[in-house]
């Protein structure tokens, strides 16, 4: 495997990241955000241990093909559901949501190039696992505080309103 593969290579990332963003789009509905979110998240660390324990040899090319291909379904459930859960939490802001999407979104690449500068591959796939760890235990929070918040909400509506219904 050469330099002249590394375009091929990120090709197949680039073309299955796109059609796996179109495809995991309408499945938000078909099965709801968490179990894509869960998907999304043990495809890439599955993706990360198979690059902390694959023995790299540059004749094995279809399975740098393969791998490419892999983060790019992954990458395509991230583009579509974190996409998706900013609209959730922001409400009416969306561009202040986006903004600081965005941002937090720039400052994560920009962790990563300083991280590949000062660190060896292996160190830098076990941060990024650690890191992804670490998001999508944030990410389940978020969703169970919300999904709390709303049986509570719909618990003193309901409430509220078998108080104010008149007694016959």
């Amino acid at each position: 495997m050469g330099i002249s593969q590394i375009g091929f290579v990120m090709t197949s990332f680039g073309v299955t990241d796109a059609i796996c963003s179109l495809v995991f789009g309408p499945l938000i509905k078909l099965f709801g955000r968490m179990p894509l979110f869960v998907f999304g998240a043990v495809i890439n660390m599955l993706m990360i241990m198979t690059l902390l324990i694959w023995p790299l040899n540059p004749g094995d090319t279809s399975l740098f093909y393969a791998i490419a291909g892999v983060l790019g379904m992954a990458d395509g459930v991230w583009n579509t559901q974190i996409n998706g859960f900013w609209v959730t939490l922001s409400g009416t802001s969306l561009e202040t949501a986006f903004a600081n999407y965005r941002f937090w979104e720039s400052a994560g690449f920009s962790f990563g190039l300083l991280l590949t500068r000062f660190t060896i591959v292996s160190q830098f796939l076990h941060i990024s696992l650690g890191m992804l760890l670490a998001g999508m235990l944030c990410y389940l929070s978020i969703e169970f505080y919300d999904d709390i918040c709303v049986r509570l909400l719909k618990r003193l509506l309901l409430r509220s309103s078998r108080r104010s219904e008149p007694l016959n």
